[in-house]
């Protein structure tokens, strides 16, 4: 198996600068728009960092168990609860650990500016670190080629086109803004003191994960360029078409109860 050529490691290693470069302006511009407090971010980033880890502890034992068991069971219905699945385990790690992490920290009375760094925090962290991934599977490449295992070369040397490294960076761009709103929307929930907006965070996390299931499982998008390139396009305008519910939110209905918002830094304070 031939190995990428160095265009092909060149353009990965954009794409993988891209990612990280996603991160450091969603993160720097806000900061310096709405002056978020750095603390904002921090407390974004072990959010996710809890709920991802939560996510995999469950997932590595027991997710090959869970769909084997619905799709024997369950028939045709096995693929739909598969997806479903796969989007639940978003909606409870991470939106439950977003939850946990703004009732327990200074995040309860932050401001919206510092709620919105929040979120923001919460998908550049991500966003980063896999572009960080990429990097060292770029260099695991250029360096230990021949050493691999005949799948990883085959699964490794596979390239889309010349402008597919555009994807990932573009996939990252509109995933912050998909973290930001469901993070908001807890934020929102616990200043208020209103289910609905955590309901809505939920099933919000929950249904871009299972669509992304379904792209990955029914759809088979990395096997060919096209159908990766409508997906993307297709799961951003989801996840665009809920970002008026957060303004929806910040509405905060008579009577509601809310806790008093105030920034992160005077909190600290």
């Amino acid at each position: 198996m031939k190995p990428p050529t160095p265009g092909d490691l060149a353009l990965s290693s954009i794409a993988a600068a891209g990612m990280i470069a996603v991160a450091l302006i969603a993160v720097i511009g806000w900061r310096r728009r709405a002056k978020a407090s750095w603390a904002s971010f921090g407390i974004g980033a072990l959010a996710w960092t809890i709920g991802v880890a939560l996510k995999f502890a469950w997932a590595v034992p027991a997710n090959k168990r869970v769909l084997a068991f619905l799709a024997s069971h369950l028939g045709r219905l096995g693929a739909p609860a598969s997806w479903l699945y796969i989007g639940l385990l978003t909606g409870v790690f991470e939106v439950g650990a977003t939850w946990l992490l703004v009732r327990t920290t200074r995040v309860r009375r932050a401001s919206r500016a510092d709620a919105t760094g929040f979120g923001i925090g919460f998908g550049a962290v991500e966003a980063a670190l896999l572009g960080m991934v990429s990097f060292a599977v770029v260099a695991v490449i250029a360096l230990f080629w021949s050493h691999l295992p005949l799948e990883a070369q085959k699964a490794l040397a596979s390239h889309g086109g010349r402008w597919t490294f555009l994807i990932p960076i573009f996939e990252r761009a509109y995933t912050i803004v998909a973290h930001a709103v469901s993070c908001i929307l807890v934020v929102e929930a616990v200043q208020q003191r209103r289910a609905r907006w955590f309901v809505a965070s939920f099933v919000y996390k929950t249904l871009v994960d299972g669509i992304a299931a379904w792209g990955i499982m029914a759809w088979d998008v990395r096997s060919n360029l096209a159908h990766i390139v409508w997906f993307e396009l297709l799961l951003c305008a989801f996840v665009l078409a809920w970002v008026p519910l957060v303004r929806l939110a910040r509405r905060a209905p008579p009577g509601s109860g809310p806790i008093a918002a105030t920034p992160l830094a005077a909190v600290a304070a």
